[in-house]
């Protein structure tokens, strides 16, 4: 695989649990958890300090303490409470910010260059812990009508599950029956975002998260109509959402 993951050795790999493939199922995962995944974090150098920082943030987030909007919260014996707001007055934000598992990702570059399966062991507990008390709401709920899946926000998770997962898949750890549920919940994302959206800047994280899971799991059923779906409607934003002299219509500097 030329020192890359394979990422469609990761898909045969789901299509065989679906279908209840053995030998597939084997191949698959054997071709994964041989590779190596092509990341800028691979090639970042990083400085005794960069390393200092990461491993703090990391731990941190192996510890359950998670930060948003200037609020820091540790939760007892590392167990995390997803429907707690800790911030002062309740502020919603931090809500909207937590469910977008950034943290998850300095874990995973921590991982890679690290080796520590502490993170991978941290990431599983916190992941499946969401995944149990924050399901999917029905598919008729507006896209600004829960505090862990605005649309906005569910954009953004799937750039960030993409990572997460590319890097802890190689741990042993990472079994086929989470990997089911993973794709399972991928899946669900992938459904909500395709029935609502809603413009502007949201609209654009709406369909970049779309985008990622169509091009990275393909093996999904809708992979293909959500893909051409994506790219259709992020043609035409861009003649509506930018002007002539390259700014984006809210005039925001970034």
């Amino acid at each position: 695989m030329g020192g890359r993951r394979n990422i469609f050795a990761l898909g045969l790999l789901a299509a065989a649990l679906v279908s209840g493939g053995t030998s597939v199922e084997t191949c698959a995962r054997s071709a994964v958890m041989s590779s190596r995944i092509n990341s800028d974090w691979q090639t970042r150098v990083y400085s005794p300090k960069d390393r200092k920082n990461l491993a703090i943030a990391a731990r941190k987030t192996m510890d359950g303490e998670l930060s948003a909007c200037g609020t820091t919260y540790r939760f007892p014996d590392g167990r995390i409470d997803w429907r707690l707001n800790p911030s002062p007055n309740g502020y919603r934000e931090w809500m909207f910010h937590v469910a977008r598992h950034k943290f998850w990702t300095t874990l995973a570059e921590y991982y890679l260059l690290t080796g520590d399966e502490r993170a991978v062991s941290a990431w599983l507990a916190q992941i499946r812990s969401w995944m149990e008390q924050m399901p999917a709401p029905p598919a008729d709920t507006p896209p600004t009508a829960t505090e862990h899946w605005r649309t906005i926000d569910v954009g953004i998770r799937m750039k960030e599950w993409s990572r997460q997962i590319a890097a802890f898949i190689r741990s042993p750890q990472v079994t086929d029956e989470f990997l089911e549920r993973y794709f399972h919940s991928v899946r669900e994302h992938g459904l909500r975002l395709r029935r609502h959206s809603t413009n502007g800047n949201w609209l654009m994280s709406e369909l970049t998260g779309l985008l990622h899971v169509a091009m990275l799991y393909p093996f999904l059923e809708e992979a293909s109509e959500w893909h051409d779906y994506a790219l259709a409607r992020m043609k035409d934003e861009l003649s509506r959402q930018v002007y002539p002299d390259g700014f984006q219509y809210e005039l925001t500097p970034s």
